[in-house]
């Protein structure tokens, strides 16, 4: 038995699927398949039974689970403990987003964090925000990165940026032609939203509230990638972060305007357990995310700088 080994069987507890574990792991199917094997005839017991559609796990891989996972923890706390007394970084780092955090803003910092630190074993995964919580408290998450952190007794929250939003449309709207609007204007506009059970989406609602502004909410979406595609139909106007939006604006798929009059932004956070006990890993990634961090995905490298209105 050995880490690697440990490794493969808990990514394919997680995901149920060789094919994924391969890819994660850079290895071949069968490669994923001959070591979960080996391991199986090490112990003696079947962990998994293979269908032609899924993969269930055992009675005995459940057992193995818990124990595997703190197995493989002390294993990179022996190759990390060593590693620092030569002045290397190495080890694991499993960071859990959202998705318009993962796909706008991490890549970026990953593609530092990845030319520095290449000897890291780097797991990103995107998560809805009750999840990335749950994913740190039971030590299944090393760092968050979310919207609106909320202050937590056991969770650290480090601010990271302001997110700014704008308003946007398809190209063929009586709005397109502009650069700014008011508030006011989009009093009583058809609307797709976030859907209110996210962070974002409860914030937008509570944001026009105060403003005194009402909008005709024709549909609602968990993810963001659904409501602009919403959007270019032309089905109605909505409110993102500005980055999210970059590549649409360019292609002019999507038409995107700022507001002259009001602040429009969110807040975002690094969070960890407050209980963790910090890795080097850990540490030199929190120092690319907080040396550097923008007020947008594509400019200004000062932090929290987002707000551009008084």
């Amino acid at each position: 038995m050995d880490a690697q080994s440990l490794k493969l069987f808990l990514d394919l507890y997680h995901s149920r699927n060789f094919t994924r574990t391969s890819e994660r792991n850079y290895l071949t199917q069968p490669a994923v398949s001959h070591q979960i094997q080996r391991l199986e005839h090490e112990l003696g017991v079947r962990l998994f039974e293979r269908t032609k559609r899924r993969v269930v796990v055992t009675e005995e891989g459940r057992l193995l689970f818990p124990i595997a996972k703190d197995l493989l923890a002390r294993f990179d706390e022996i190759r990390t403990l060593f590693a620092e007394r030569k002045g290397l970084v190495i080890g694991r780092l499993k960071i859990s987003t959202t998705v318009s955090i993962g796909l706008y803003i991490l890549p970026s910092y990953l593609k530092q964090f990845i030319k520095r630190f290449p000897d890291v074993d780097l797991h990103v995964e995107y998560q809805l925000p009750d999840t990335i919580y749950d994913l740190l408290l039971k030590g299944d998450s090393d760092l968050g990165l979310l919207a609106y952190p909320e202050r937590q007794s056991d969770i650290v929250v480090l601010p990271f940026m302001v997110d700014e939003f704008v308003l946007i449309c398809p190209p063929h709207h009586i709005w397109a032609r502009k650069k700014h609007i008011k508030i006011a204007e989009i009093e009583g506009q058809d609307f797709i939203g976030l859907a209110e059970a996210t962070p974002t989406g409860k914030a937008i609602r509570q944001r026009l509230k105060d403003l005194g502004i009402t909008v005709r909410l024709r549909t609602e979406y968990n993810n963001i990638e659904v409501v602009k595609k919403t959007v270019e139909t032309g089905l109605g106007i909505s409110l993102v972060p500005r980055g999210v939006v970059t590549q649409e604006v360019k292609n002019r798929t999507l038409i995107s305007l700022s507001f002259s009059d009001v602040n429009f932004e969110r807040p975002l956070g690094i969070v960890y357990r407050k209980s963790k006990v910090v890795t080097k890993p850990m540490q030199e990634f929190l120092k690319i995310l907080t040396a550097t961090a923008p007020s947008t995905p594509e400019e200004s490298p000062h932090p929290h700088s987002g707000r551009v209105k008084p």
